[in-house]
């Protein structure tokens, strides 16, 4: 192995498919309306009232609604998963919660099951916590909406440590390149373990080509390979057309 590809959401977006969160959003509003306002209101969003046809008809409230439900949801979904309400998934009860599938994998394109979310360790912590209390005081009905809760986070719950050992053989092979090309990938927070871990299996000295979409990304990403042991001079921040060409 010569060059490590690592490729991001931004790649089959700049080939014209349509996989933004932003775009799921869509489908999900198309096809499974009655889900996505459950969903949504778990995060604090309650729809336009369906009897009242002014706010639908009013495309500027429309607009407004809509860019707010982006920046505070679905622009950073994964990572917006682990910061629902959970005042408000206590009263939506279970039933929303277990039908939330993030288990089903791609078959039969794929065996492997998606890695989805960020999650947070210390609130299925308290969830559990919350189930067994209600299991002790004998109130099924809390234990019930407790364990789904706490089960809805284990399930959002990336363990990138886990899937770094399971694919140990993997990083080991690394020993031998001579670059990294990261191509309009967004290098979030819960990722980086993953690129600490090309960073520690991979000759000491070595380019880390990154592609961007955005330029005004360049010094959060820079920032962000610095922050994992990256050498500065190891990086070349490049424009994602100069890949294309």
């Amino acid at each position: 192995m010569s060059k490590l590809y690592i490729i991001g959401n931004g790649f089959d977006r700049g080939h014209g498919l349509k996989t933004s969160y932003w775009n799921f959003r869509e489908y999900l509003e198309k096809y499974e309306e009655d889900f996505l306002v459950q969903m949504e209101r778990m995060y604090d969003f309650a729809p336009f009232e369906r009897k009242d046809n002014r706010n639908r008809k009013n495309k500027k409230r429309q607009k407004w609604r809509d860019d707010a439900l982006y920046q505070y949801l679905w622009q950073s979904f994964e990572f917006e998963l682990s910061h629902a309400n959970e005042v408000e998934m206590e009263e939506r009860s279970q039933s929303l919660l277990e039908v939330i599938d993030l288990d089903g994998g791609l078959t039969p394109y794929c065996k492997e099951k998606p890695i989805l979310g960020h999650g947070n360790v210390d609130i299925i912590d308290v969830y559990q916590e919350k189930a067994k209390r209600a299991d002790d005081e004998f109130d099924e009905g809390s234990k019930s909406i407790y364990h789904a809760i706490a089960k809805f986070y284990e399930r959002i719950f990336k363990d990138t440590n886990q899937q770094i050992n399971k694919h140990r053989d993997f990083f080991r092979n690394l020993a031998d390149i001579t670059s990294v090309n990261i191509i309009e990938h967004s290098m979030s927070e819960v990722d980086l373990p993953y690129f600490q871990a090309v960073q520690l299996y991979s000759p000491e000295k070595m380019t880390w080509n990154i592609y961007y979409f955005n330029k005004d990304e360049q010094d959060s990403m820079k920032e962000r390979l610095l922050s994992i042991g990256v050498m500065k001079e190891e990086i070349y921040m490049r424009d994602v057309k100069e890949f294309w060409d």
